[in-house]
């Protein structure tokens, strides 16, 4: 996954995290995840994997009693991350692995466009992990156009 990041292999102009952070890309995805975190009374979030934070930074903005934890694996990213956003109690950023690394609990964790992108035992794993943490809801994307897992090398 660093590799994809430090050589924008996505080839987003908008996003080293992909075309689908771009914000033309979440405009669904963004007023669907407002209508979550105030429905259900949301007041802290893990995203898992954060990327970028291209677009959810607008929905946080939106949000600002909202904690925030953004993890990725991608250390370059999360240090970027940390150096912007440094002094900001309210968001905070943690390099850690999904699948092995201890993740905080929250009301709600957020994977979006993560698990079609491990292979299906890593998969397994984070789910796992997601669901060790004690966090109250998973929210996680899927692609219902693949009818068939199949398994996938990790990326």
């Amino acid at each position: 996954f660093t590799n994809i990041f430090t050589q924008n292999r996505w080839g987003s102009d908008e996003s080293v995290s992909g075309r689908g952070s771009e914000m033309v890309q979440t405009f669904e995805v963004r007023a669907a995840l407002a209508s979550v975190l105030s429905r259900h009374a949301i007041s802290s979030m893990v995203d898992a994997p954060c990327g970028d934070f291209n677009w959810m930074r607008h929905v946080m903005a939106d949000f600002p009693d909202v904690a925030y934890t953004g993890i990725d694996i991608v250390e370059p990213i999360i240090q970027k991350l940390q150096g912007e956003y440094a002094g900001n109690d309210r968001l905070t950023f943690e390099s850690r692995d999904i699948t092995t690394d201890p993740l905080p609990k929250a009301d709600l964790i957020i994977s979006r466009d993560c698990l079609v992108h491990l292979s299906l035992e890593d998969g397994v794993k984070a789910l796992a992990n997601f669901k060790c943490s004690g966090s109250r809801l998973l929210l996680a994307t899927q692609y219902p156009a693949i009818e068939t897992n199949v398994d996938t090398e990790n990326g």
